[in-house]
């Protein structure tokens, strides 16, 4: 299992998320979520298909 965790998830071993996985940056929208990070607040990222959800959580897991 903990083998298959760090297949998907190799920030783990690189200690950053491939950029073909940031895409574009949401500054706004990311120091938001960062802030609810700190504060300990669940989060819930919810949106249309192909809205981008994926790509701000590589953003966030990237920043911290």
């Amino acid at each position: 299992m903990l083998e298959t965790l760090r297949e998907w998830n190799p920030w783990w071993a690189q200690g950053r998320v491939p950029e073909n996985k940031k895409q574009r940056p949401r500054p706004g929208i990311l120091d938001d979520l960062h802030r609810l990070v700190e504060a300990r607040e669940i989060i819930l990222v919810n949106g249309v298909r192909r809205s981008g959800k994926s790509t701000l959580i590589y953003q966030l897991i990237d920043r911290l």
